[in-house]
């Protein structure tokens, strides 16, 4: 897909990375709402499995959170997304190289 128009295009990347960080604060937000539902849970001495279920939730939230950073923002001013799958340039050429070693 490197040739798509969105490759340069920084509009839409700008777009695509707030709608990721969007849904990353939704998840930490849902993250931290289970963490003080656990806490609640824990001082008022509720049974093991409401407990287990609770922090359950508060990790799901937090590894999809993490996972979206991680797969889809990835660091400072890099955004991936399906319009933008380009390999960095030095790797492109990593690669490249590689592919002649090999023949």
């Amino acid at each position: 897909m490197t040739d798509s128009k969105f490759d340069s295009d920084p509009e839409a990347l700008a777009w695509a990375r707030a709608k990721i960080e969007k849904y990353i604060k939704q998840y930490r937000a849902w993250e931290n709402n289970a963490h003080v539902q656990w806490e609640d849970a824990v001082k008022r001495g509720a049974p093991g499995p409401e407990c287990l279920q609770l922090k359950d939730k508060m990790m799901i939230w937090r590894r999809l959170a993490n996972m979206l950073h991680t797969n889809f923002i990835g660091g400072e001013g890099c955004v991936v997304a399906s319009f933008d799958e380009r390999l960095p340039h030095f790797i492109n050429l990593t690669l490249k190289d590689y592919d002649d070693l090999k023949s």
